[in-house]
């Protein structure tokens, strides 16, 4: 998958790396937003970079790597979401996947690419992330959902998943010629949701300054 982007990507997980730590510094480990965008930039880099050393072992690191986003996007939106019955739901749904991802993987063979389990994980993301802007539009002291950094960290996790979906689902069934013009479409989508979550920090530094919160204090998120 050796496009150019393919190196964007490198640098689109460094740029939030950098940018996380000089924000946060050691504060950043004791954060439960802003830590597990730092995780996966890392794991992210990591599985890139195992892939071009190990392709024999493409699938095995994919469905690792997909257990890893899928929790720790989970461990975002929980921190997001008010209703303590639906952050179990998330919480039992972090068990049942790496379940899932488990048996697939034995039961699909050595295909490119985890298809199913990403296609079941786009759509529990989705379903969380609605659940996530549903309970924001029925507060109506919260304020424009856009200035909120929280809007942005979700925003571009869904523009990720809704804009990698399909050709996720068949890559597969693609020629193996046509999968680098097709994989790009997936870097270009993860590169906007590194720019977002840049622009996310920039929303939550506007709003520390001025000694405020990106919500009503009545509303306890979990950002440290």
């Amino acid at each position: 998958m050796g496009s150019l982007f393919f190196y964007f990507v490198y640098v689109a997980d460094l740029m939030v790396l950098l940018h996380l730590w000089l924000t946060f510094r050691k504060q950043l480990f004791t954060n439960k937003v802003f830590l597990p965008l730092f995780l996966y930039c890392i794991a992210n880099s990591l599985a890139n970079t195992a892939n071009e050393l190990l392709p024999s072992f493409y699938r095995y690191i994919g469905s690792t790597f997909t257990v890893i986003e899928f929790l720790l996007f989970c461990r975002i939106l929980s921190c997001f979401i008010h209703s303590t019955s639906f952050k179990r739901i998330i919480q039992y749904s972090n068990w049942l996947f790496a379940i899932f991802v488990v048996a697939t993987y034995f039961v699909e063979g050595q295909g490119l690419v985890d298809s199913v389990p990403i296609a079941i994980e786009s759509i529990l993301l989705f379903i969380f992330s609605f659940k996530f802007f549903f309970q924001e539009m029925n507060d109506l002291e919260t304020g424009f959902l856009y200035e909120k950094h929280q809007f942005w960290i979700i925003s571009g996790i869904l523009i990720y998943l809704g804009g990698s979906f399909f050709f996720l689902l068949f890559a597969n069934h693609i020629e193996k010629r046509d999968l680098i013009q097709f994989w790009t479409l997936v870097y270009v989508f993860y590169i906007i949701k590194n720019l977002f979550w840049l622009f996310s920090v920039k929303i939550y530094n506007k709003v520390q300054k001025r000694g405020g919160i990106s919500r009503n204090p009545d509303h306890n998120y979990e950002l440290s």
